[in-house]
């Protein structure tokens, strides 16, 4: 067990690190006597465990005062919401202490017994506490760690966070082994893998997980409820199989079922490129029904483009390139939106056996552009890691500056079945949007946005958008 003891008081400092060893191995205590000291550990490091006195100086030969225990407090919360925290505190603190465990809702935090992420201990009880609860802890510990991680020949690399979700998800699903094979990588923070748990042999999961910060795992739950299961047709995603957000620090996780041997579309396409057009059409079935209540706005470029990208974060990814486009973006058009996914790369739409595509990873849906999606699909070939180990240098730098006339374009494509795709990607954005200028305007927005992200080829995406912007006569 690794505990962050919060405590500034010399008598019990030595007396809990004198006897925690001696009743739990193995044990590492780290002991933070001041508001600042605490937060530092908490940036510094995972903890399975917060002991926090509520009344601690904010540095060292300071006033101890309820408001610095606080802090820390709301520091975990903010920065390491799944920790589960202990008040260990004496008669003065009894009531402030009792209104911050109240209503704190019982989750099997380690995978086993429920227990209140908050809880309170009164230091008359500290024996009842390590004797009694601590033991109780290093022991649903001990368990979680003979869950065996095995990540395969993908090299997922996982921080101590992200190994005790995982195995806090495989406890409660009855696995005692979970092998992990990681997606192509993304663009963003989140780890995204194919899993298989078992015991003894026996399948007992099969799914896709995705590893991301608890805010960020929270956000995907609601999307998940507010924009997918209300409006898609079942079979059109992968079905919510659990959510974990408490027990691993700053670290949580959903994991969506989906049938054995499915790859994302990316690898379908390697092998079965000649199939991708049936597995296209069978995706925009999979979000027809969205379509259908969409409403239309005028809106200025420039205001769309900052939905993905903002000024700010635009000018330091490609300095000079809002002032290029400013005229334009200063120009207004009719934008229909509805639901969307809003990150409809190849590797968010997992395929069967049988050919059959369902929709993962939805931290990002909410209302958007109604071509957004397949305008995001067509190009995540360009600037999406998966799409670019397929098309490798395509499309050059002459070939983007003609992206707006799509004959031309994938003229250069290299082979046959990725310049279909890409059509059929293109026209479905215009079926959707009513016209072409959603599209034109949407594809710049994108392209603008992908500057952001490392080892993205920027000439060829000012390419885009200016092919974009001269379509439009802006």
């Amino acid at each position: 067990m690794k505990l962050l003891l919060v405590e500034d008081d010399e008598e019990n400092i030595q007396m809990i690190e004198g006897l925690l060893p001696s009743l739990i191995s193995p044990m590492e205590i780290r002991t933070a006597r001041t508001r600042d000291e605490a937060i530092t550990q908490i940036d510094a490091g995972f903890f399975d465990l917060v002991i926090l006195d509520l009344k601690i100086p904010p540095t060292s030969g300071s006033e101890p005062l309820e408001e610095h225990g606080l802090a820390v407090n709301g520091h975990i919360s903010q920065n390491a919401p799944g920790t589960m925290v202990i008040f260990y505190t004496a008669y003065a603190t009894i009531d402030l202490a009792t209104s911050l465990v109240r209503g704190t809702q019982s989750q099997r935090v380690f995978g086993t017994s429920k227990r209140p992420l908050r809880d309170l201990v009164r230091k008359e009880n500290a024996r009842d506490l390590f004797e009694g609860l601590l033991v109780e802890i290093a022991a649903e510990l001990t368990e979680l760690e003979g869950v065996e991680l095995d990540c395969g020949l993908s090299g997922l690399a996982l921080t101590a966070s992200e190994e005790r979700i995982l195995r806090i998800a495989a406890k409660r699903k009855g696995c005692t082994r979970l092998v992990l094979k990681t997606l192509s990588g993304g663009l963003s923070d989140s780890k995204i893998a194919i899993c298989r748990g078992t015991e003894e042999g026996n399948l007992r999961l099969n799914g896709v997980v995705r590893l991301g910060r608890v805010e960020s795992i929270e956000k995907e739950v609601q999307a998940y409820s507010d924009q997918i299961t209300p409006y898609l047709r079942i079979g059109a995603f992968a079905h919510l199989i659990d959510s974990l957000t408490a027990g691993a620090g700053p670290t949580g996780l959903a994991i969506y079922g989906v049938a054995e041997n499915s790859q994302t579309l990316y690898s379908y396409f390697q092998a079965n490129a000649e199939s991708a057009l049936t597995v296209l059409d069978a995706v925009k079935a999979c979000e027809a029904s969205w379509f259908s209540g969409a409403i239309t706005r005028r809106i200025r470029l420039g205001d769309l483009r900052r939905e993905f990208i903002g000024d700010y974060a635009l000018e330091s990814a490609a300095p000079g390139i809002g002032t290029r486009f400013a005229t334009a973006e200063s120009n207004e058009i009719e934008m229909p939106r509805c639901p969307q996914h809003r990150d409809l790369h190849g590797s968010n739409i997992m395929v069967d056996p049988d050919g059959h595509p369902v929709l993962i990873d939805f931290a990002q849906a909410d209302f958007g552009p109604t071509c957004l999606d397949p305008v995001t699909l067509e190009l995540s070939f360009v600037f999406h890691p998966g799409g670019k180990a397929l098309c490798g240098e395509w499309p050059s730098p002459d070939a983007a500056q003609v992206w707006d006339d799509c004959d031309s374009y994938v003229s250069t494509a290299p082979s046959t079945e990725l310049a279909e795709f890409v059509k059929s990607c293109r026209e479905w954005a215009v079926e959707v949007a009513g016209g072409y200028n959603p599209v034109l305007a949407v594809a710049y927005s994108l392209a603008l946005k992908s500057l952001k992200y490392p080892d993205t080829d920027n000439d060829k995406l000012i390419a885009i958008a200016e092919s974009a912007i001269r379509r439009l006569g802006f």
